[in-house]
């Protein structure tokens, strides 16, 4: 199911995501049972994503689209840059505790 296309392109898959791993991406399964870790979403959304790389028992993905979205996520504003720090654009698409910040 995660196999390759013929033209090398690996598959989009629809997901529906849980917690935040480590590294930020979320966790969900794919088809063939293996864990995914998705980057770009929130917990409790479903997503088309595109599987980036293939392990032996798991794989990676980049959510594409967002199909449902999380009650947390919120509509990105603008960031002010302050003086000596960084915007963390990641939080500013989620409510707290959702950001996990």
């Amino acid at each position: 199911m995660c196999d390759g296309g013929r033209d090398g392109t690996l598959p989009l898959l629809e997901l529906e995501v849980g917690a935040i791993a480590t590294g930020g991406g979320c966790v969900a399964h794919v088809p063939d049972g293996r864990v995914a870790f998705v980057r770009h979403c929130l917990p409790g959304e479903r997503v088309l994503a595109r599987i980036t790389s293939l392990g032996a028992s798991f794989v990676r993905a980049d959510a594409l689209e967002i199909l449902h979205s999380s009650e947390d996520r919120v509509s990105p504003r603008a960031l002010t840059p302050v003086r000596g720090t960084a915007a963390a654009a990641t939080s500013s698409t989620s409510r707290w505790p959702a950001s996990g910040d």
